[in-house]
């Protein structure tokens, strides 16, 4: 049996084990040179969402957020945890290492995010990428 290297992922492979987590994705901009890419998993059971941005320079940021209303998505008043690394494979590890909400290590105090949790204001219209299976 052959087990994968962690180390040796890329972000094309993570971008795809998020598809196959079923996380929806969002992209501003054309496919070969998105101006933004978002991914979005929402946590049923627990009124929560985890966001991941990754931007055109290569940097992202991600964050854990209460989700009080759907239009708070990518705008949210409070986060349980975020991140910011000028690494977008590095964020994008991060979010993907995050406890379930319901692990008791689950990150659980909110406060204010930092400015990086919210997108910029000119952005077109996204296309949204919805997991295989979904309506």
């Amino acid at each position: 049996m052959v087990v994968a290297n962690a180390v040796n992922l890329t972000l094309d492979d993570l971008l795809r084990e998020l598809r196959y987590r079923r996380w929806t994705l969002y992209r501003w901009g054309e496919a070969e040179d998105p101006a933004l890419l978002a991914g979005v998993f929402r946590w049923c059971t627990a009124r929560q969402v985890d966001v991941l941005l990754l931007r055109r320079n290569g940097s992202g940021n991600a964050y854990r957020a209460p989700l009080f209303r759907e239009r708070d998505l990518f705008t949210p008043p409070t986060v349980l945890w975020e991140y910011y690394c000028e690494s977008a494979l590095w964020t994008l590890r991060a979010i993907m290492s995050l406890p379930a909400p319901s692990d008791p290590s689950a990150p659980m105090l909110m406060y204010p995010p930092c400015g990086e949790c919210r997108l910029p204001g000119d952005l077109p219209t996204p296309t949204v990428i919805r997991p295989l299976g979904m309506l």
